[in-house]
């Protein structure tokens, strides 16, 4: 049971785990969760009702860069949808590749809408399809779009909620930080432990906007566990310039 944001209010007992903390703009927790997903407090069940009773959600997430609440569901078939909350009719995008469940999924908000990175084939008739790489997926106004990486990471991590949000993850046991067009930003050129090799966005601060643009004015924040421990790495400086480069 964990406390809300009014007053130490406790959550109900769930089965399954929490998948996502939401701060409003009242600055109230709501906190997702658990199978079939709710969100809490309001335990809302019907925002959580599946297009296809066949096929219900089991995990859930809320999240918010600026605009309107955007809900992400995954099925039980491994389908995600997107909509925004209490506004849209559920939208199907991709799926999971076979073996990966939503504890591989990282997901942000946007200015609008959302982002998603995973293990995810564009080919959502395919259920358990295999043999696919790592991608990201965009959701706004109702529609799907794969975002371009220019480098696939060897997988993901962590994201960060923004106007434009940031992705991290690895590629051949080196820390990889997107922006949120799939454009390369500045990363720590360290070893990362094999073991564990993650990549944290702890924070971003500085232009809102032109994240994807040579010369961007932003500040990241990014802790990653490398091969002799866990390192924190930050700009204005640039973040190659630190120990291990």
């Amino acid at each position: 049971m964990l406390p809300t944001g009014k007053g130490g209010e406790v959550l109900p007992p769930w089965q399954g785990r929490v998948s996502g903390v939401l701060q409003d703009d009242a600055g109230d927790l709501h906190v997702t969760g658990g199978r079939p997903p709710r969100t809490h407090p309001g335990g809302d069940a019907a925002e959580w009702a599946a297009a296809d009773e066949s096929d219900p959600y089991v995990t859930g997430w809320v999240v918010m860069g600026d605009e309107d609440p955007c809900n992400l569901a995954l099925s039980a078939s491994g389908r995600l949808h997107a909509y925004e909350y209490g506004g849209e009719t559920p939208q199907p995008g991709p799926r999971l590749a076979a073996g990966q469940t939503e504890e591989d999924l990282v997901v942000a908000g946007r200015e609008i809408g959302l982002v998603v990175a995973g293990r995810l084939a564009p080919d959502a008739t395919a259920p358990g399809t295999d043999g696919v790489g790592a991608s990201a997926w965009s959701y706004a106004n109702g529609e799907w779009a794969q975002i371009s990486v220019v480098d696939a990471p060897d997988g993901w991590t962590d994201s960060y909620t923004r106007w434009e949000p940031v992705l991290a993850g690895h590629r051949e046991g080196r820390p990889l930080v997107l922006s949120h067009a799939g454009t390369p930003l500045p990363a720590p050129r360290v070893d990362l432990d094999p073991a564990h090799p993650h990549v944290c966005v702890a924070h971003v601060d500085g232009e809102p906007y032109g994240s994807e643009e040579p010369g961007w004015g932003g500040r990241l924040v990014l802790v990653v566990q490398a091969v002799d421990g866990v390192r924190v790495a930050a700009a204005p400086e640039r973040l190659d310039d630190g120990p291990g480069a």
